[in-house]
């Protein structure tokens, strides 16, 4: 074919045609035979690019979107299909080079560098190109959403509000703005407010992938029981549906079926792992030590952190090389120098995107790589997925299945996953011995404050729960009303988690007939003090269909008996498991029933309280669920087997 424009012109009519009808393979056959005729056609690259993208094939969108760059550098559009083309491969770096060679000095590149900057970690830098942009155009919508991004990664949350508000102001129309207004107030814990602005999106575009799992999760959080019952019939159909992008740990606060939840989370990956290629097989290695490498973002004062100090430090330098992965903040605490301490070697990945990470795991030639996220917060999937090592393992961080992502095993127990789960686990199940939740027995415990100090009455029993609010559900909450009704002087001892969840829990008991002062809302205090406090409760009542799991440990270990009802699932189950190695049956109740009679019998028996007490004392001196150096001697030998049995 020669180049004369009129077959030219003819064919990319006959393109568009087909693919504003969905017929991408039609349209891309005719962008081809124009691009045989003249391979620098800008809107043949183009529009092809936009085939591409449209079909999940990001790599080949931005190869093609790259060349209608070079012919055409300034067009907008194309540079926000390519960057979106190179987000989607998890390429943003290379996008980025891009971008700055081009030293485009147009609003969108700019704003293109903006979102680029800050998915690669760098909100500062994208905040300095925004000003530059706004500095220009100061109405310019994308560069006011994407500084507001920007300003909340850095934690300024009041700022990027701000800036949502100016950007709603030029496209009050665009539901993004109200979805991301909604996250800016979860980070405020206006969970009320949340679900205004996830509604409002909904309303402007009821096919938003997002706002559905967004007002799933803040009327959670917000304890708002009767929006959540609403949203939870819901859930079937559109978890079947497989459009939205429902958030896993979300879910979990709903006790749905480990099918359901499967499936959720399986969809969820589809979205968040778009066209990440594996690297060649890791090369296998059977000498030297073992590389182990622990990836988190929660290598600061978390849970996390608090929990597996201990391990880290005890791991055999004789067998094993550890290795941190770490993108969370550095926030100059004891455990975060405590943990940089414990490593063999300490990386802050918080600059790199998923793929470099994952090549310096390669770099490191990491043996086994154990993720300890999950799908919690910060989690960062892609890294893995891309499969950096011979053996990936996910452990403690997120009770449920990570779903097809390049995960092999989940270690766990018999008591919190049995083998009947296997079947709805992308991930082969593997226990470990005794429970599988480690435990730091080095902390100290200070003496416990007296009662008044604490907030609570002198006399009468003290339940306690220390459970984020989001676990408390409306049939928990009913049995410890009907608790504190039976039980004359008792009260409540409650976390005080966020202001809506107050007003709402407050709201319940006087609606349950239960004045509401015998709620006790405990302030958020440093971790010493919050173990000390718990000497002044009696006992400690566990949620379902979530139930603690640090917080067992933290109560178990401060001398404070649990009381759990064995859950249906791996995230109600972990209580149980703490029990069970600790040889405390008795207060694992296998129906609501039996945990509402138990829970009775040890306000009204003050005697049966104090034969569980020291019965808890003496099995936690005796037992090994509190030995970091024992936990991590069992949790190499099931790295060992494992690696000794490594494609098998």
């Amino acid at each position: 074919m020669d180049k004369n424009p009129g077959p030219i012109r003819a064919l990319l009519e006959e393109g568009l045609a087909h693919q504003r009808a969905g017929r991408l393979e039609d349209a891309l056959d005719r962008y081809a035979r124009v691009l045989a005729a003249d391979p620098r056609n800008f809107p043949a690259l183009h529009f092809a690019g936009l085939a591409r993208l449209r079909q999940g094939a990001s790599d080949q969108a931005a190869s093609l979107l790259t060349a209608a760059l070079s012919v055409n550098p300034g067009d907008a559009d194309t540079l926000d299909f390519y960057c979106l083309a190179m987000r989607q491969s998890g390429r943003q770096a290379e996008a980025l080079a891009l971008l700055e060679r081009l030293a485009a000095a147009d609003c969108g590149a700019l704003n293109q560098r903006i979102l680029l900057l800050r998915e690669l970690g760098h909100p500062a830098e994208a905040v300095a190109i925004a000003d530059r942009l706004l500095a220009q155009e100061p109405a310019h919508a994308g560069g006011l959403y994407n500084r507001a991004l920007a300003y909340q990664a850095m934690g300024q949350t009041d700022w990027a509000l701000a800036d949502v508000e100016s950007a709603l102001v030029q496209k009050p129309e665009l539901a993004e703005l109200y979805y991301t207004r909604a996250l800016l107030l979860e980070d405020r814990k206006d969970f009320a407010g949340a679900l205004e602005n996830y509604i409002a999106a909904l309303a402007r575009d009821p096919a938003h992938r997002h706002a559905f799992g967004g007002a799933a999760n803040a009327v959670l959080r917000a304890c708002d029981w009767a929006a959540m019952a609403r949203l939870a019939k819901e859930l079937p159909a559109r978890i079947a549906a497989g459009r939205d992008v429902l958030p896993p740990f979300t879910l979990l606060g709903y006790g749905i079926g480990d099918a359901e939840q499967s499936r959720a989370t399986q969809t969820y990956l589809r979205h968040i792992l778009r066209d990440v290629a594996p690297l060649t097989p890791a090369p296998l290695r059977d000498q030297g030590k073992l590389r182990l490498a622990y990836l988190s973002a929660d290598f600061h004062a978390h849970a996390t952190a608090w929990l597996t100090a201990g391990v880290f430090e005890a791991h055999d330098r004789n067998d094993f090389e550890i290795t941190a992965i770490s993108w969370g903040p550095d926030d100059g605490s004891a455990i975060r120098a405590r943990l940089k301490a414990a490593f063999d070697h300490f990386h802050d990945v918080a600059g790199m995107d998923d793929a470099a990470v994952a090549r310096l795991l390669r770099d490191l030639k990491i043996d086994i790589a154990i993720d300890l996220k999950g799908h919690t917060r910060d989690s960062r999937p892609g890294i893995l997925a891309r499969r950096p090592a011979a053996l990936q393992l996910t452990w403690l961080g997120y009770p449920a299945t990570i779903g097809d992502c390049g995960i092999d095993a989940v270690l766990a127990d018999d008591v919190v996953l049995p083998l009947a789960a296997q079947p709805h686990y992308a991930e082969r199940i593997v226990h470990l011995s005794g429970c599988y939740q480690s435990n730091d027995g080095a902390r100290v415990v200070p003496p416990r404050p007296s009662r008044l100090a604490a907030g609570l009455p002198e006399k009468g029993f003290v339940f306690c729960c220390f459970n984020a609010s989001w676990k408390i559900t409306e049939p928990m909450f009913t049995i410890w009303m009907r608790l504190l009704q039976q039980v004359e002087g008792s009260v409540l001892w409650l976390l005080d988690d966020n202001a809506s969840a107050k007003a709402n829990l407050t709201a319940a008991a006087q609606k349950l007939g239960v004045n509401p002062t015998r709620l006790i809302f405990a302030p958020h205090v440093a971790v010493d003090a919050h173990l000390a406090r718990h000497g002044c409760a009696d006992l400690f009542l566990d949620t379902q269909p979530y139930g603690a799991h640090t917080g067992a440990g933290d109560a178990l270990w401060a001398g404070l008996p649990v009381l759990t009802q064995r859950g249906t699932n791996f995230a109600g189950r972990v209580a149980a498991s703490l029990l069970t190695a600790l040889n405390l049956p008795e207060l694992i109740a296998e129906s609501a029933e039996a945990y509402a009679g138990a829970a009775l019998r040890l306000a009204n028996d003050r005697q049966a309280l104090e034969e569980v007490q020291s019965k808890l004392a003496a099995s936690r001196a005796n037992s090994s669920l509190f030995d970091a150096t024992d936990f991590a001697r069992k949790l190499e030998r099931a790295y060992r087997e494992l690696w000794r049995r490594r494609g098998g």
